[in-house]
């Protein structure tokens, strides 16, 4: 994977991890709808299949240098 697909792995789990903050925030305040708690949750999962994709890329170009 290349420097330019990297970026947009960190660009999409940051975006993904003010979202899920925003979330939390409003979940604090008022609650969250079942929706939203499910919307919540595929965020999770999805920030944890990128957070493992880039630990692989990560660790892949340790051994590389």
């Amino acid at each position: 994977m290349d420097v330019k697909n990297v970026d947009r792995v960190r660009d999409e789990l940051e975006g993904l991890l003010q979202k899920q903050t925003e979330t939390l925030k409003a979940q604090t305040f008022g609650g969250l709808s079942q929706r939203e708690w499910n919307d919540f949750e595929r965020r999770r999962e999805r920030i944890h299949d990128l957070t493992v994709l880039l630990l692989t890329l990560s660790e892949s170009a340790d051994r590389a240098a």
